[in-house]
């Protein structure tokens, strides 16, 4: 299994950082998490093709997480796709992603291909997608909206990764991340940010590196940072090794892991 950051930022983008988002390898499958700006040529510069994804899985639908989706869909069309694309949200918000796709003139017939939106239960541990190569879960987030974190399962291998998604710290996502060998956490704030953190339903360094340490995760990446282009990332790391004594990746854009 092989994870692309193509975007590691909170919503304020820095020239280094863009928005969330990130693209799966697991056997011959390829799944976008989250889909922000330019969803199509970050895909391209992975090295990877968009016209083989397989599915989209939205956490929630704040614009930082979902605004690329339809540019993604419209360039598919323009390369010939043909394949039908799984898109996954929140059932809370199944109609405005509807509603989103449509103020572009999309629906679920793009001439060459179909879309077909599949709205995701706030159901814990629940099994949303599988096919030869790869097992989907998901299970409910705490956020300022309805939002999911979700657990990927390579099948052939039995690498497992969680990617949490907006949230503040859950314990129900310690144990949705029991024992996975990387969760992806976000962090959006420090310490000293503690208070915003929790007003705005996000997490810090050191509450994303106590779930990890929780969860008994084999390792912990620390995504979603609002880290403008002065700040030092490695205090995000240095306040998460306070908590969690596994390796501790700060991903950058563009950059990938193996599991």
């Amino acid at each position: 299994m092989r994870i692309f950051f193509l975007g590691t930022a909170s919503a304020s983008v820095t020239t280094e950082r863009d928005n969330i988002s990130l693209l799966v390898q697991s056997g011959e499958d390829q799944l976008l998490f989250e889909c922000a700006g330019n969803p199509a040529g970050k895909i391209l510069q992975s090295g990877n093709n968009p016209n083989k994804l397989k599915a989209v899985l939205l956490t929630h639908l704040h614009i930082d997480h979902c605004y690329g989706l339809p540019a993604l869909l419209f360039h598919m069309f323009l390369n010939k796709r043909t394949a039908l694309l799984d898109v996954f949200c929140p059932e809370e918000e199944h109609e405005l992603i509807e509603a989103q796709l449509q103020s572009h003139g999309i629906n679920s017939d793009m001439r060459t291909y179909s879309i077909n939106v599949i709205a995701v239960p706030p159901d814990d541990n629940r099994l949303i997608y599988k096919t030869a190569h790869t097992a989907v879960y998901s299970a409910p987030a705490n956020h300022s909206r309805a939002t999911r974190a979700f657990k990927i399962l390579e099948l052939k291998t039995g690498k497992s990764f969680v990617y949490t998604g907006d949230t503040s710290p859950l314990d129900n996502l310690a144990v949705f991340s029991a024992n996975v060998d990387l969760l992806v956490h976000e962090a959006t704030y420090l310490e000293k940010d503690e208070d915003l953190a929790a007003e705005y339903g996000h997490s810090t360094a050191c509450q994303a590196a106590r779930i990890a340490d929780k969860a008994n995760a084999k390792s912990l990446a620390l995504v979603h940072l609002e880290c403008p282009s002065d700040c030092n990332v490695n205090q995000y790391r240095t306040e998460a090794e306070k908590h969690f004594h596994g390796p501790i990746l700060i991903p950058n854009d563009s950059s990938s892991i193996s599991l």
